[in-house]
């Protein structure tokens, strides 16, 4: 999309163009829940953001046993839409067979769109959608955005306004300010500036504005975190990029870190992308770091998720070696909140 810009009428024309962004996912279900799951209880996938979209976010949500009053018997499916207005299009199928369903529309607020009745257990068994004790639940979106292009009719230029300039952008192109303190981490170092580390960190400041051994060397140890761990969120708060396979373990050590030297814009990113990334696989890791050091809305993120998916999550090893407090207080939270045993904020 065109930047904001400071036009002469005179000299510009607005072209309005609709391009349809296409998306898609996929929900495996354990057919067992069909007779196990109550009305009215869901298995969902995580929101996912559409590329380019300019935040358009959706997840897929399966009602096995139905959703609402008389859908009882029938597999209801939802499209969870998180911003609107917006018009889409989208396909529910059963894959592996011919079956589908199509839905069109102009949707004004967020949330659910789909179908209560998407296909009755029956016809779900009937068509052979159910394969090795599985049905699998594909969606495909395309929705539809409008743009304003702007264009210019003569030979004056538009003049974009620039956009805001973040201040790691001035420290690292600023070519006269170089580094002056070498952080120290199992005897290899990364270079960053004292001002800046102050800027962003109560602790560094606290360090570099008094007499210590680190202000005069110039040497910042730090013995109790791992030099990847460390290079990561420096290389995150300067606006290098890093890996783009890190899992949850490598997330809590980077929001760990974070917290200890109070670097809190890291730290809330951080845990963010845990609160939108929890999987069966990593529920055990991310529902520990939440408990054990207090992240109160990490931990309900945990508990959202055990609550539609604990039948899979339960069966787990790691789970079922998880220390009993955290088991208890996950359990208590997503079946028995009256009794809840969640952590304090911090």
């Amino acid at each position: 999309m065109s930047e904001s810009a400071h036009l002469k009428p005179s000299n510009h024309n607005f072209i309005v163009n609709t391009e349809a962004l296409t998306d898609s996912m996929t929900l495996t279900i354990d057919a067992s829940l069909l007779d196990v799951l109550e009305v009215d209880q869901s298995i969902q996938t995580p929101v996912v953001t559409v590329k380019d979209s300019n935040g358009i976010n959706w997840s897929l949500e399966c009602y096995p046993k139905g959703y609402g009053d008389g859908n009882d018997g029938h597999v209801s499916v939802f499209l969870q839409l998180g911003k609107a207005p917006l018009k889409i299009r989208a396909e529910f199928s059963i894959s592996g067979t011919d079956y589908k369903k199509t839905l069109i529309e102009d949707c004004r607020k967020k949330g659910p769109r789909g179908f209560s009745q998407f296909i009755a257990h029956d016809q779900l068994r009937h068509i052979g959608g159910i394969n090795n004790g599985y049905f699998v639940i594909e969606c495909a979106v395309s929705f539809y955005i409008t743009r304003a292009i702007e264009t210019v009719v003569d030979s004056v230029k538009m003049e974009a306004l620039p956009k805001p300039l973040h201040f790691f952008e001035l420290m690292v192109l600023g070519t006269h300010i170089e580094s002056d303190v070498d952080i120290v981490v199992g005897g290899e170092k990364i270079e960053a500036h004292r001002t800046f580390l102050g800027l962003i960190s109560p602790v560094f400041y606290a360090t570099f504005k008094h007499n210590t051994k680190e202000s005069i060397s110039g040497e910042y140890a730090i013995p109790d975190f791992g030099f990847t761990t460390v290079k990561r969120v420096i290389d995150m708060v300067y606006g290098r990029s890093t890996e783009d396979d890190l899992t949850a373990s490598d997330i809590i050590d980077m929001a760990t870190f974070a917290d200890k030297y109070q670097i809190n814009a890291v730290s809330y990113r951080l845990e963010k992308w845990l609160m939108d990334h929890i999987v069966s696989d990593n529920f055990c890791t991310i529902a520990q770091y939440s408990f054990n050091y207090y992240k109160t809305k990490v931990f309900e993120a945990c508990v959202n998720h055990y609550r539609k998916n604990h039948f899979k999550i339960s069966s787990t090893y790691g789970f079922v070696m998880m220390d009993a407090d955290i088991v208890t207080a996950v359990l208590r939270s997503a079946f028995a909140p009256e009794h809840a045993l969640m952590p304090n904020a911090v």
